[in-house]
């Protein structure tokens, strides 16, 4: 398994909830939230101080100007994802079975290029505590990296025409596409577009914590009440017309 830093998502364990009061949250800078966060789970439960944070992060996010979301996503990103998104007890007690026995190897690196060849898929890669580039051989390469974020550059058609027109925005870090907080689309001009919604992943650049289902679900209600509400009023214009 190769990634950049050799990180793997910690495993889930059952503990008490520790919950914290929006107010005692630091906000406008990155630094500071990490060092709370770090002392916060140094006197308790890490995995409990991590998730006490998520009915905030989006507030911290949205605190935080394009300088320190974009240095948040260069330094600390990888070390919040290991921890916040946690596997499975079950499977994080295999991968130690399976690191133990040396049937499975975690490497910190970069892949440089890729080449099938008669024995398999041989695959150039610079580690990132030497430099040096090695080359591996293997069977079968698994791409994990996730479905691309960066919508200047994904070419689905619907996402390239509305890109087109500039009704749909990428954000400049390259994690969705710019919208308000209901996931109405902000159009090029930086107005909304009419009638035009987005939700889950795709709103990280305004939400941030926008990938799980609790959160999702909350969008989706949301975005339910806001048809409620439109739909009303189309049927009041339309008593009006008549």
């Amino acid at each position: 398994m190769l990634s950049r830093r050799g990180q793997v998502p910690r495993g889930h364990i059952l503990y008490d909830p520790w919950p914290v009061d929006a107010q005692d949250v630091p906000l406008g800078n990155v630094l500071k939230v990490w060092r709370w966060l770090r002392k916060r789970a140094g006197q308790g439960n890490w995995r409990a101080a991590v998730d006490a944070m998520r009915p905030h992060t989006s507030m911290v996010w949205r605190s935080w100007d394009e300088e320190q979301q974009g240095r948040f996503m260069r330094h600390a990103r990888p070390f919040w994802d290991v921890h916040r998104h946690r596997i499975a007890t079950e499977v994080a007690e295999r991968m130690k079975q399976l690191i133990g026995n040396g049937q499975l190897q975690i490497a910190a690196g970069r892949i440089q290029s890729m080449r099938e060849t008669a024995d398999g898929v041989e695959v150039d890669f610079c580690a990132r505590c030497s430099g040096r580039v090695e080359t591996r051989t293997f069977d079968t390469v698994i791409n994990c990296t996730g479905p691309a974020t960066d919508y200047a550059r994904v070419e689905q058609p619907l996402v390239a025409q509305l890109r087109s027109v500039g009704w749909l925005t990428p954000d400049p870090l390259g994690l969705g596409i710019e919208t308000e907080d209901d996931g109405g689309l902000i159009d090029r001009n930086g107005r909304r577009v009419p009638g035009l919604f987005a939700i889950g992943p795709m709103c990280r650049p305004r939400l941030w914590e926008s990938t799980a289902i609790p959160e999702i679900r909350v969008q989706a209600a949301t975005l339910a009440k806001q048809f409620s509400i439109d739909a009303g009023r189309s049927r009041q214009r339309e008593r009006i017309a008549i």
